[in-house]
C-alpha cells in the first residue's frame, strides 16, 4: 500500500500527546486508496487488440477453409513449379483470418510458411496501394533464408496492380446530399470530399456519380429519390446524412426502400441498428468511437484507476458514457467523475473539490484546531486516481488543462479525444496541450499521408478547412469514395481494413463501417504516434 501522507509540517516540538496526536491525523489529510496491481493492468488490451499473436480459426465451412487449396500448393512448392500469381489466386476466395490461420498451422513447413505469408501481406494491403511495398520488402527481409524473394515480391507487385485495376465496386452510385438545410454546409464539405477522391481514380475505375439533393425531413421526397435512382440504373445509394432520415429509411419496409444504402448516419435506436446487414451499411464520425478508443488507449499504457472530468451536457454525457462502459470492460476502474459548466471559464472550485485539495485542507484545519496551533503545510491532492479523462471541447480543453496542473495534477497523465483540438494540433494556440494522449484520425496527425492530402485541400476549400468539423467531412467523403471503390472486397473480409482519410476503415458483421484511430501523443506541438503500424481496433 502506497503512502497516504504527502504532508511536510513546519512547527515548534511537541509533547508525547501532540506529536502522536499530529502523526495520527496527518495519516488521514489526503484521501488514498490501495494501489492493487492485477493482471488486467499488465495486459496490452483485452478489448482493443493491435494485431493478433495466435489466430483464432474462423472458417466454419469446407468451402471457407483454404486445407486443399494449401495442399496444392506444397505439391507445387515440392516439385519446383509454385509461382506467386499461383497462390496468391488460389487463396484469393479465403479471408484473411483462414490464409493467417493457414500460414501458423504450417509453422513446421518454413519455405511452405513463406508463400503462405506472402499472401497474407497481400490480402491485408490490397486496397491500400501505399502500404503493401513497404510490408512486400518486409517480408522479403523476413524470409530471404527460405528464398530468393526479390522476384517473389516483384510478381506480386505485378498481380497487385492487375488485381486492382479491375473494378470492385458498384458501377453507377446515387449520392443523397442536404442541399438548403442546416446540413447544407456538412453535405457540401462531403461532396467535395467525394469529388476529389474520385478524379484521382483512374477514370476507366471510376463509378457513375449521380446526386441527389433533398434536405433532412423532406420524407416523401427523400422516398421519392428512389423511384428515380430505380430509373437512373443505381447500383448503390449513399446517404443520407440527417439521422431522422436515416431512421426513416431502416425504418421503412424492404419494398419501400429496396437499393442497397451506405447510410451516413447511425440510429440511436437499437431496434433500428439490427436493420443494418449486408445491403444497408452505416458509416459516421460518432464522437462516441473516439470516447471508446480513448479507453482502449489508456488501457494499453497500462493506466489504472480513471478520473472522468466531463462537459456538462448531453454530449459530454454521452462521451463519458462510452469511455466508462468500455474502460470497465477492459476490468480497469473508475475512481470518480465530475461534470463541469462549459459556459464557465474559471474551474477551480470545481477541480479542487474533485482533486481532494479542499479535504486535504479541511484535515489540516483540523489539526490545527486539535493542538491549538496553526500548522504550515500545503493541501495535496488525492492520491486513488491515476490519471484523468476529459471529455471536453477544443476551448475547453485548453482552459481546463493549464488549471489541472495548477491544482496539483501535472503529474497525472491527461487523455482526451480528437474533440479536445481543433482540427490538426497548431503548436502556439495547443501549448496547453503538451503531453496530451489521444485517438486522432490520420486527417489530422503531423506529416501523414492524409494530413499533407489534407494541406493540398486547404488551398483549394480554406472556408471547409479551416473548420474542423467541416474538415473532418470532407474527410469522410474522400472515405466513402474509396469505401464504394473497394466495396466488394470490404463486404466479403471483416478484416480487410482501408486506411482512410477518418481511420482505418472496415466492414462490421452487422453492417457498421468500423473506424479506428490512431493513438497518438502532443509532444513539441506535433502528433506523435506511439505505434506507427497499429490502429485501436473497436469491437
Amino acid at each position: 500500500m502506497t503512502n497516504p501522507s504527502h504532508h511536510t509540517f513546519i512547527r515548534p516540538a511537541l509533547g508525547l500527546f501532540g506529536l502522536v496526536l499530529t502523526m495520527h491525523l496527518l495519516v488521514a489529510c489526503a484521501p488514498t486508496a490501495p494501489v492493487v496491481r492485477d493482471a488486467a493492468t499488465l495486459r496490452s488490451g483485452s478489448l482493443s487488440p493491435f494485431g493478433p499473436v495466435i489466430e483464432e480459426r474462423l472458417a466454419n465451412t469446407a468451402s471457407e477453409r483454404a486445407d486443399t487449396s494449401v495442399e496444392r500448393i506444397n505439391a507445387l512448392l515440392r516439385a519446383g513449379q509454385l509461382e506467386v500469381s499461383q497462390v496468391l489466386s488460389a487463396l484469393a476466395p479465403y479471408s484473411i483470418n483462414e490464409v493467417r490461420w493457414q500460414a501458423q498451422n504450417h509453422r513446421n513447413r518454413p519455405q511452405l510458411t513463406a508463400w503462405l505469408e506472402l499472401a497474407v501481406v497481400v490480402k491485408t494491403h490490397s486496397i491500400n496501394p501505399t502500404t503493401s511495398t513497404e510490408a512486400l520488402t518486409r517480408w522479403g527481409q523476413r524470409h530471404r533464408h527460405q528464398m530468393d524473394t526479390a522476384p517473389a515480391k516483384a510478381q506480386a507487385e505485378l498481380w497487385l496492380d492487375q488485381w486492382r485495376a479491375q473494378n470492385h465496386g458498384p458501377r453507377t452510385v446515387g449520392v443523397i446530399l442536404p442541399q438548403n438545410s442546416a446540413f447544407a454546409r456538412p453535405g457540401e464539405a462531403i461532396q467535395d470530399g467525394m469529388m476529389d477522391a474520385w478524379l484521382a481514380i483512374a477514370p476507366s475505375q471510376r463509378p457513375k456519380l449521380v446526386f441527389y439533393y433533398v434536405d433532412d425531413g423532406q420524407t416523401a421526397e427523400l422516398f421519392d429519390v428512389i423511384d428515380q435512382a430505380v430509373k437512373d440504373n443505381i447500383d448503390w445509394l449513399v446517404g443520407p446524412l440527417a439521422r431522422t432520415d436515416v431512421e426513416d429509411i431502416l425504418r421503412a419496409r424492404g419494398a419501400q426502400w429496396p437499393l442497397p444504402t451506405l447510410l451516413l448516419n447511425t440510429p440511436t435506436n437499437p431496434q433500428y441498428l439490427r436493420r443494418l446487414g449486408e445491403n444497408r451499411l452505416a458509416f459516421a464520425l460518432s464522437p462516441e468511437v473516439d470516447a471508446k478508443q480513448a479507453a482502449y488507449q489508456a488501457d494499453r499504457l497500462g493506466l489504472d484507476r480513471a478520473l472522468v472530468l466531463a462537459q456538462d451536457t448531453p454530449w459530454g454525457q454521452r462521451m463519458a458514457d462510452a469511455f466508462i462502459t468500455a474502460y470497465r470492460s477492459t476490468g480497469r476502474r473508475v475512481v470518480d467523475q465530475a461534470w463541469y459548466d462549459p459556459l464557465r471559464v474559471d474551474h477551480s472550485a470545481l477541480l479542487q473539490s474533485v482533486l481532494g485539495l479542499n479535504a486535504s485542507q479541511a484535515r489540516i484545519d483540523e489539526i490545527s484546531r486539535l493542538i491549538g496551533e496553526e500548522v504550515a503545510s500545503e493541501p495535496q491532492r488525492r492520491t486513488d486516481i491515476e490519471f484523468i479523462f476529459l471529455a471536453s471541447r477544443a476551448e475547453d480543453a485548453r482552459q481546463i488543462r493549464p488549471q489541472l496542473q495548477f491544482f496539483r495534477a501535472e503529474d497525472l497523465p491527461v487523455l482526451s479525444t480528437s474533440h479536445a483540438i481543433d482540427g490538426a494540433v497548431d503548436a502556439r494556440r495547443d501549448v496547453d496541450l503538451e503531453g496530451l494522449y489521444l485517438p486522432m484520425p490520420p486527417w489530422f496527425i503531423t506529416g501523414s499521408s492524409a494530413d499533407r492530402t489534407r494541406q493540398l485541400a486547404q488551398n483549394r476549400y480554406p472556408e471547409i478547412m479551416n473548420e474542423a468539423s467541416l474538415s473532418h467531412l470532407y474527410a469522410m467523403g474522400h472515405d466513402i469514395t474509396q469505401i464504394i471503390r473497394w466495396l466488394e472486397p470490404l463486404r466479403d473480409d471483416s478484416l480487410l481494413t482501408l486506411h482512410g482519410m477518418t481511420g482505418h476503415l472496415s466492414v462490421d458483421t452487422s453492417g457498421l463501417i468500423q473506424r479506428d484511430l490512431m493513438p497518438v501523443m502532443i509532444r513539441n506541438g506535433r502528433t506523435l504516434i506511439q505505434d506507427e503500424n497499429q490502429a485501436m481496433r473497436v469491437r
